[in-house]
């Protein structure tokens, strides 16, 4: 089978490597096509280390739409997106600005409106929307590009960022009439994006929670959801440290007298400068422990640390890192493994915090409301019950006091989690093979994934 990965940015290679990975081991062609949509401070060498291995059809800089239809499309698919920031009960201030500030002129004024408000509420405007994208053709470059690779099935991995390239790839494949999946790439993606305009033959998704998402906000048909768990962490179940923690600490500048924990850092979105905040926390840990603070900066939010030194607390690697070598995933795993808790404001990190079984704290003050609890997606970590949730900086400094005498009270909820959110078909269960067999099997047909 041959099969097309259409992915948006190096950024997500990680999400698909568990994925191809299987399928070439089952013997089938594997091509990955990216966009040009790069994040600053990620490179392809993941993709190279990956390739260096296997054998793949391989491109970066897929083509964009740009014939008469773009501004048409681009305004239809603005007005559908705005209608997942109209639902009733969703509250995501932030990322409802930021998705405002790109629409077109004409459907901002639209949204501006209050009849165009209530029109777009309405569950009409989807089927309206949905069917003028089907009337615009797809862009024959790109049909033919496609025509030419004859690929046995098309996999679109995404994270419904506005106006994205891979659209246009999902919209020529089902006019040529290839299969279909669309992998949605992580947890955050569908409540602080776009949506999908055309619904392909299967949609991929972590779980239960998140498929609850997609059918209420985004008028995903039940039928054509899949629930497979996090394929991005099947990494985490197979470690097993390769140096002990007193190597570590002398490769990262740590004390290996005293204990550490460790901050994750947030993207620029979610927290801008949290160099503040963490001044803050690691002065009420200095006062009240005797802890270390290693702080990982977001590799696309590493600038606001250049300059950052406080006592007590070591910033490595200092222009923050990916995880997604096999290097670099090695190095992830032992900063979490070695500390005895994390520390963060909302980031996908804590995900892998909570595979490894470390205790996870965070600190709810009102400077980050909108990225807490007005933030949708983050209250799939709160619902998970897992967290150790923190009004200041003093009771988060009681909260590890607890945690480094070993009362870690959340040990259940924080296994729970994993069982339920990362893999629910299965904790012993690889995701990548699983997706795998899934895309193998697809029966475009029914319109579903066989044994799903």
């Amino acid at each position: 089978m041959k099969v097309l990965f259409i992915v948006n940015q190096l950024f997500f290679f990680r999400h698909i490597e568990p994925v191809v990975s299987a399928l070439i081991s089952d013997g089938d062609q594997v091509g990955m096509w990216f966009g040009d949509r790069e994040k600053e401070n990620i490179s392809d060498r993941a993709v190279q280390e990956f390739l260096s291995l296997h054998r793949v059809d391989y491109f970066h800089g897929i083509s964009l739409r740009n014939d008469r239809w773009k501004v048409v499309l681009k305004v239809i698919r603005d007005l559908q997106g705005c209608r997942i920031y109209l639902k009733p009960g969703y509250t995501a201030p932030k990322s409802r600005i930021r998705f405002l500030e790109k629409l077109s002129p004409f459907a901002r004024s639209v949204v501006g409106s209050r009849l165009g408000k209530w029109i777009l509420s309405k569950e009409i405007s989807y089927y309206f929307l949905s069917f003028m994208e089907r009337l615009i053709p797809a862009n024959k470059a790109i049909s033919r590009e496609l025509g030419r690779k004859t690929p046995d099935i098309v996999v679109i991995v995404t994270n419904l960022i506005w106006n994205a390239p891979e659209f246009e790839y999902l919209k020529a494949s089902i006019s040529l009439g290839i299969p279909t999946v669309a992998m949605i790439a992580s947890w955050d993606n569908l409540n602080t994006k776009g949506t999908l305009n055309l619904i392909p033959d299967a949609i991929i998704l972590w779980n239960q929670a998140l498929a609850e998402d997609a059918m209420i906000l985004h008028h995903f048909p039940r039928e054509k959801i899949v629930s497979t768990g996090a394929q991005t962490f099947d990494y985490l179940f197979d470690f097993k440290p390769t140096e002990s923690i007193a190597e570590f600490c002398m490769r990262t500048g740590i004390d290996p007298a005293r204990k550490f924990v460790l901050y994750l850092g947030s993207s620029a979105s979610i927290a801008e400068d949290e160099t503040r905040f963490v001044r803050e926390l690691v002065s009420s840990l200095n006062k009240n422990l005797n802890v270390q603070v290693l702080i990982r900066p977001h590799p696309i939010n590493h600038k606001i640390w250049a300059s950052f030194d406080e006592a007590g607390a070591i910033v490595w690697p200092r222009n923050g890192d990916l995880p997604d070598t096999i290097g670099a995933k090695e190095d992830f795993c032992k900063a979490l493994y070695f500390s005895q808790a994390v520390i963060g404001i909302n980031t996908s990190a804590m995900l892998e915090a909570a595979v490894l079984d470390r205790p996870c704290i965070t600190i709810m003050l009102d400077d980050y409301k909108a990225s807490q609890d007005e933030s949708g997606h983050f209250r799939h970590l709160l619902n998970g019950g897992f967290l150790e949730i923190a009004e200041d900086f003093d009771q988060a400094s009681e909260i590890l006091k607890r945690i480094l005498n070993g009362e870690d009270r959340l040990k259940k909820n924080r296994k729970r989690f994993v069982s339920e959110f990362i893999r629910p078909r299965g904790i012993n269960r690889p995701v990548g093979p699983l997706i795998a067999e899934l895309i193998e099997q697809l029966d475009p047909k029914k319109g579903i994934l066989a044994h799903a």
